[in-house]
This record gives C-alpha cells, sequence and structure tokens, in this order.
C-alpha cells in the first residue's frame, strides 16, 4: 500500500465537518438499502414467472418437447401460436398492427427488447434491440 495514500486522504478531508461524514453516510446507507430492496423485488419477479412457465407446461403435455423447452427457458421459436408466445414471454407492452382483415399481421413489442411479427396467429420471426426500450 502507497503510504502517501492515507496522508492524501487526510489533506483531502480535512476541511469536513462530522456532520458531512454523516450526512454522505446516511446517503450511501439509503441507495445500499434501495438497490438490495430492489434486487430482491425483480428476483421475485422472476420466480413468480418460472412458477407460471412450469404450470403452464405441466398443464399442457400435448406440447411438442421444442415448444416445451423453448416456455420453460420463456425463448421464442419460430412456428410457435399467440398461446404459446403468452406462455412463454408473457403479454406484449405495445403491439402494432401492419395489416388487418384478412390477414392479421402485428409487431408484439416487449419492455426488454424483443420484437415478434406475428402474422395471423403465428410467430414468423422475432429479434431482439440491442438498445434497452422503456415504455412509461
Amino acid at each position: 500500500m502507497n503510504i502517501y495514500l492515507p496522508m492524501a486522504l487526510a489533506v483531502e478531508f480535512k476541511n469536513f465537518a462530522l456532520i458531512d461524514f454523516v450526512g454522505y453516510g446516511i446517503a450511501a446507507s439509503f441507495f445500499v438499502i434501495f438497490a438490495l430492496y430492489y434486487n430482491k423485488k425483480t428476483r421475485g419477479e422472476n420466480i413468480a414467472t418460472v412458477r407460471r412457465r412450469e404450470e403452464y407446461v405441466e398443464a399442457h403435455s400435448e406440447l411438442s418437447p421444442d415448444y416445451r423447452d423453448a416456455i420453460l427457458k420463456g425463448s421464442l421459436i419460430v412456428g410457435m401460436n399467440e398461446e404459446f408466445i403468452i406462455a412463454s414471454v408473457g403479454h406484449p407492452k405495445r403491439t402494432q398492427i401492419l395489416t388487418v382483415e384478412p390477414a392479421r399481421s402485428e409487431v408484439w413489442i416487449y419492455r426488454n427488447g424483443i420484437y415478434a411479427h406475428v402474422h395471423m396467429g403465428i410467430l414468423q420471426k422475432w429479434k431482439v434491440h440491442h438498445k434497452f426500450i422503456s415504455f412509461s
């Protein structure tokens, strides 16, 4: 360890009062508690999502092994119908209708950047935009 570092810190902090350290300590504690709470909240949502997928797969024994694995992993496979898509990745946050009757074509947009192109209820293609998308 560099012996000059403690001296440099002492010189740097000599103008701080005790109240400054207390204030910074409280602020840092708040951010740590917020980060721990948010992490716990997101883990709980993920556990609920996994449970929802497992229950869907157990209730639908007619699923092919490919669809079963994709739903459990939360991924998409071209050819999935709307019900399988929703079981796998959930309901979209936004839908763009491209064409209407007789052949309805939509783009389902998810919060995590997934764009699913659904034509007449069947997934035709999907992609993930690397730019994070947020909807207010």
